[in-house]
Protein backbone atom coordinates (compact mmCIF):
# COMPACT_ATOMS: atom_id res chain seq x y z
CA UNK A 1 0.00 0.00 0.00
CA UNK A 2 1.45 3.37 -1.04
CA UNK A 3 1.85 6.35 1.23
CA UNK A 4 -0.54 9.28 0.75
CA UNK A 5 0.44 12.27 -1.40
CA UNK A 6 1.99 14.44 1.29
CA UNK A 7 2.55 17.34 -1.10
CA UNK A 8 -1.11 17.28 -2.03
CA UNK A 9 -2.10 17.28 1.64
CA UNK A 10 -0.26 20.58 2.11
CA UNK A 11 -1.37 21.96 -1.26
CA UNK A 12 2.18 22.35 -2.60
CA UNK A 13 4.16 20.94 -5.51
CA UNK A 14 6.94 18.31 -5.24
CA UNK A 15 9.49 20.96 -6.24
CA UNK A 16 8.31 23.45 -3.62
CA UNK A 17 10.98 25.04 -1.46
CA UNK A 18 11.30 24.46 2.27
CA UNK A 19 9.89 27.94 2.94
CA UNK A 20 6.89 27.30 0.67
CA UNK A 21 6.14 24.05 2.48
CA UNK A 22 6.49 25.76 5.84
CA UNK A 23 4.15 28.61 4.86
CA UNK A 24 1.57 26.17 3.54
CA UNK A 25 1.67 24.17 6.78
CA UNK A 26 1.39 27.24 9.02
CA UNK A 27 -1.63 28.46 7.07
CA UNK A 28 -3.40 25.10 7.31
CA UNK A 29 -2.39 24.59 10.94
CA UNK A 30 -3.93 27.91 11.93
CA UNK A 31 -7.17 27.04 10.15
CA UNK A 32 -7.44 23.48 11.48
CA UNK A 33 -5.98 23.68 15.00
CA UNK A 34 -8.54 22.12 17.40
CA UNK A 35 -8.29 25.12 19.72
CA UNK A 36 -9.70 27.44 17.04
CA UNK A 37 -11.65 25.12 14.75
CA UNK A 38 -14.47 23.22 16.42
CA UNK A 39 -15.41 21.20 13.33
CA UNK A 40 -15.35 17.48 14.30
CA UNK A 41 -13.13 16.75 11.28
CA UNK A 42 -10.64 19.52 12.04
CA UNK A 43 -8.58 17.53 14.54
CA UNK A 44 -8.13 14.65 12.10
CA UNK A 45 -7.18 17.04 9.29
CA UNK A 46 -4.79 18.86 11.61
CA UNK A 47 -3.03 15.57 12.37
CA UNK A 48 -2.79 14.84 8.64
CA UNK A 49 -1.19 18.14 7.69
CA UNK A 50 1.15 17.88 10.69
CA UNK A 51 2.13 14.35 9.67
CA UNK A 52 2.84 15.55 6.14
CA UNK A 53 4.87 18.53 7.32
CA UNK A 54 6.93 16.58 9.86
CA UNK A 55 8.07 14.31 7.03
CA UNK A 56 8.63 16.90 4.31
CA UNK A 57 10.43 19.48 6.47
CA UNK A 58 13.31 17.06 7.08
CA UNK A 59 15.61 16.88 4.01
CA UNK A 60 16.55 13.24 4.59
CA UNK A 61 12.99 12.01 5.13
CA UNK A 62 11.75 14.12 2.25
CA UNK A 63 14.32 12.54 -0.04
CA UNK A 64 13.28 9.08 1.15
CA UNK A 65 9.65 9.93 0.54
CA UNK A 66 10.42 11.25 -2.95
CA UNK A 67 12.25 8.01 -3.77
CA UNK A 68 10.09 5.41 -2.06
CA UNK A 69 7.12 7.06 -0.36
CA UNK A 70 4.57 6.54 -3.11
CA UNK A 71 5.85 3.16 -4.25
CA UNK A 72 4.42 1.16 -1.38
CA UNK A 73 7.85 0.36 0.11
CA UNK A 74 8.29 2.96 2.88
CA UNK A 75 11.30 3.08 5.16
CA UNK A 76 10.86 2.57 8.88
CA UNK A 77 12.75 5.84 9.41
CA UNK A 78 10.53 7.87 7.10
CA UNK A 79 8.08 9.12 9.68
CA UNK A 80 9.55 10.88 12.73
CA UNK A 81 6.85 10.09 15.32
CA UNK A 82 7.39 6.33 15.33
CA UNK A 83 7.10 3.54 12.77
CA UNK A 84 5.66 4.24 9.35
CA UNK A 85 2.32 2.83 10.43
CA UNK A 86 1.76 6.05 12.38
CA UNK A 87 1.68 7.94 9.10
CA UNK A 88 -1.02 5.66 7.76
CA UNK A 89 -2.91 5.93 11.06
CA UNK A 90 -2.97 9.71 10.68
CA UNK A 91 -4.66 9.38 7.29
CA UNK A 92 -6.57 6.12 7.37
CA UNK A 93 -7.08 5.51 11.09
CA UNK A 94 -5.67 2.00 11.06
CA UNK A 95 -2.92 -0.35 9.93
CA UNK A 96 -1.53 -0.76 6.42
CA UNK A 97 -0.57 -3.52 4.06
CA UNK A 98 -2.03 -6.19 6.32
CA UNK A 99 0.72 -5.74 8.86
CA UNK A 100 -1.59 -4.65 11.64
CA UNK A 101 -4.68 -6.37 12.84
CA UNK A 102 -4.57 -4.82 16.27
CA UNK A 103 -5.07 -1.26 17.37
CA UNK A 104 -1.94 0.65 18.22
CA UNK A 105 -1.36 1.13 21.90
CA UNK A 106 -1.13 4.75 22.96
CA UNK A 107 1.49 6.11 25.27
CA UNK A 108 1.01 8.49 28.17
CA UNK A 109 3.97 10.49 26.82
CA UNK A 110 2.94 12.94 24.11
CA UNK A 111 4.59 16.01 22.60
CA UNK A 112 2.89 19.26 23.52
CA UNK A 113 0.92 21.22 20.93
CA UNK A 114 2.45 24.16 19.09
CA UNK A 115 1.02 27.58 19.94
CA UNK A 116 0.40 30.53 17.65
CA UNK A 117 0.32 34.15 18.82
CA UNK A 118 -0.16 37.39 16.87
CA UNK A 119 2.56 40.04 17.07
CA UNK A 120 1.98 43.64 16.01
CA UNK A 121 4.99 45.78 15.08
CA UNK A 122 5.40 49.42 14.25
CA UNK A 123 7.05 50.37 10.96
CA UNK A 124 10.34 51.20 12.68
CA UNK A 125 10.31 47.94 14.65
CA UNK A 126 9.77 45.93 11.48
CA UNK A 127 12.53 47.77 9.63
CA UNK A 128 15.18 47.96 12.35
CA UNK A 129 14.30 45.01 14.58
CA UNK A 130 13.26 44.96 18.21
CA UNK A 131 12.67 42.83 21.29
CA UNK A 132 9.10 41.98 22.27
CA UNK A 133 7.40 40.21 25.16
CA UNK A 134 4.76 37.78 23.91
CA UNK A 135 2.19 36.32 26.29
CA UNK A 136 0.12 33.21 25.56
CA UNK A 137 -2.20 30.88 27.42
CA UNK A 138 -0.58 27.46 27.53
CA UNK A 139 -0.70 24.12 29.31
CA UNK A 140 2.11 23.67 31.81
CA UNK A 141 3.24 20.68 33.82
CA UNK A 142 1.43 20.34 37.12
CA UNK A 143 3.78 21.23 39.97
CA UNK A 144 2.08 18.89 42.44
CA UNK A 145 2.40 15.66 40.44
CA UNK A 146 5.26 16.58 38.12
CA UNK A 147 3.16 15.76 35.07
CA UNK A 148 2.35 12.16 36.02
CA UNK A 149 -1.28 12.86 36.85
CA UNK A 150 -0.91 10.83 40.07
CA UNK A 151 -1.04 11.96 43.65
CA UNK A 152 2.49 12.34 45.06
CA UNK A 153 3.78 9.01 46.33
CA UNK A 154 1.57 6.97 44.00
CA UNK A 155 2.10 5.55 40.53
CA UNK A 156 -0.06 4.39 37.60
CA UNK A 157 -1.12 0.76 37.76
CA UNK A 158 -1.89 -1.78 35.09
CA UNK A 159 -5.38 -1.33 33.70
CA UNK A 160 -7.70 -3.94 35.17
CA UNK A 161 -10.06 -3.79 32.20
CA UNK A 162 -7.55 -4.62 29.45
CA UNK A 163 -4.79 -6.19 31.55
CA UNK A 164 -2.31 -3.55 30.44
CA UNK A 165 -2.59 -4.27 26.72
CA UNK A 166 -4.38 -1.01 26.00
CA UNK A 167 -7.02 -2.71 23.87
CA UNK A 168 -10.16 -4.80 24.10
CA UNK A 169 -10.66 -7.87 21.93
CA UNK A 170 -14.09 -8.33 20.37
CA UNK A 171 -15.26 -11.56 18.74
CA UNK A 172 -18.03 -11.46 16.16
CA UNK A 173 -19.62 -14.31 14.24
CA UNK A 174 -20.71 -13.92 10.64
CA UNK A 175 -21.42 -16.04 7.58
CA UNK A 176 -17.68 -15.94 6.92
CA UNK A 177 -16.79 -17.38 10.32
CA UNK A 178 -15.42 -15.88 13.51
CA UNK A 179 -13.78 -12.48 13.25
CA UNK A 180 -11.68 -10.99 16.04
CA UNK A 181 -11.12 -7.24 16.18
CA UNK A 182 -9.41 -4.96 18.66
CA UNK A 183 -10.33 -1.49 19.86
CA UNK A 184 -8.72 0.90 22.35
CA UNK A 185 -9.68 0.27 25.95
CA UNK A 186 -12.24 2.84 27.07
CA UNK A 187 -11.02 2.76 30.68
CA UNK A 188 -7.35 3.63 30.10
CA UNK A 189 -7.87 5.21 26.65
CA UNK A 190 -5.40 2.79 25.14
CA UNK A 191 -2.46 3.52 27.44
CA UNK A 192 -2.66 0.25 29.38
CA UNK A 193 -2.43 2.14 32.66
CA UNK A 194 -4.91 3.42 35.23
CA UNK A 195 -4.47 6.20 37.75
CA UNK A 196 -6.04 5.00 40.97
CA UNK A 197 -5.28 8.21 42.86
CA UNK A 198 -5.53 11.16 40.45
CA UNK A 199 -3.66 14.30 41.37
CA UNK A 200 -6.00 16.58 43.29
CA UNK A 201 -4.62 19.69 41.62
CA UNK A 202 -4.84 18.72 37.94
CA UNK A 203 -7.47 15.97 38.28
CA UNK A 204 -5.15 13.40 36.73
CA UNK A 205 -4.36 15.39 33.59
CA UNK A 206 -0.75 16.15 34.48
CA UNK A 207 -1.05 19.69 33.07
CA UNK A 208 -2.81 22.92 33.98
CA UNK A 209 -3.67 26.11 32.09
CA UNK A 210 -1.05 28.78 32.62
CA UNK A 211 -0.29 32.21 31.22
CA UNK A 212 3.34 32.38 30.11
CA UNK A 213 5.44 35.01 28.38
CA UNK A 214 8.53 34.83 26.19
CA UNK A 215 11.06 37.35 25.00
CA UNK A 216 11.14 37.33 21.20
CA UNK A 217 14.04 38.84 19.26
CA UNK A 218 12.58 40.30 16.09
CA UNK A 219 15.25 40.66 13.38
CA UNK A 220 15.47 43.71 11.16
CA UNK A 221 13.61 43.67 7.88
CA UNK A 222 10.64 41.46 8.77
CA UNK A 223 7.58 41.72 6.55
CA UNK A 224 3.88 41.22 7.13
CA UNK A 225 3.03 37.52 7.20
CA UNK A 226 6.47 36.31 8.29
CA UNK A 227 6.71 34.01 11.29
CA UNK A 228 9.23 33.59 14.07
CA UNK A 229 9.69 30.33 15.94
CA UNK A 230 10.36 30.12 19.66
CA UNK A 231 11.67 26.62 20.25
CA UNK A 232 9.79 24.79 23.04
CA UNK A 233 7.60 27.81 23.66
CA UNK A 234 4.42 25.77 23.21
CA UNK A 235 2.46 23.55 25.54
CA UNK A 236 4.23 21.17 27.90
CA UNK A 237 4.04 17.59 26.68
CA UNK A 238 1.81 15.04 28.35
CA UNK A 239 3.50 12.59 30.70
CA UNK A 240 6.86 14.31 30.41
CA UNK A 241 6.76 14.59 26.62
CA UNK A 242 8.69 17.30 24.79
CA UNK A 243 7.24 20.79 24.68
CA UNK A 244 5.75 22.17 21.50
CA UNK A 245 6.96 25.35 19.79
CA UNK A 246 5.58 28.88 19.73
CA UNK A 247 5.07 30.71 16.44
CA UNK A 248 4.50 34.46 16.32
Amino acid sequence: MALPDLYGVLGVQPDSSEDEIKRAYRKLARELHPDVNKDPQAERQFKQVTAAYETLKDPVRRRQYDLFGTSGAPSADLFPFGDVGDLFDAFFGGGFGGRRSRSRRRTRTERGNDLFAPLTLSFDEAVFGTTKEVGVESLAECDRCGGTGCEPGTHPSRCARCGGSGEIQDVARSVFGTVMTARPCTVCEGTGQEIAAPCKTCNGQGRLPKNVSFTVEVPAGVADGMELRVAEGGQDGRGGGRRGDLYV
